[in-house]
């Protein structure tokens, strides 16, 4: 429901600066495997690549690539020329 989504939003955001991105790492995980949709706003590429099933970059405020898991490998280049990853 709305109200957990809610309370975990607000757990991470209460905790962001206490909590390891291991560990935060976990939980995603955690979480994911119990049905919960996690929107996951993350400047470090490679950790919320690690965890997403869909990324969306975001640039200059827009939304620009999209892409899921299995098109990373496919999309090295353009990732590249946006993040410099």
């Amino acid at each position: 429901t709305f109200w957990n989504f809610f309370k975990i939003i607000l757990a991470v955001a209460l905790v962001g600066f206490v909590i390891s991105k291991t560990n935060l790492a976990e939980v995603i995980a955690l979480l994911k495997t119990r049905g919960y949709t996690i929107l996951l706003v993350e400047q470090n590429f490679h950790f919320a690549a690690s965890l997403a099933d869909r990324m969306i970059v975001v640039e200059h405020g827009r939304a620009g690539l999209q892409l899921t898991q299995s098109e990373l490998a496919d999309r090295k280049e353009a990732l590249q020329e946006l993040l410099g990853v």
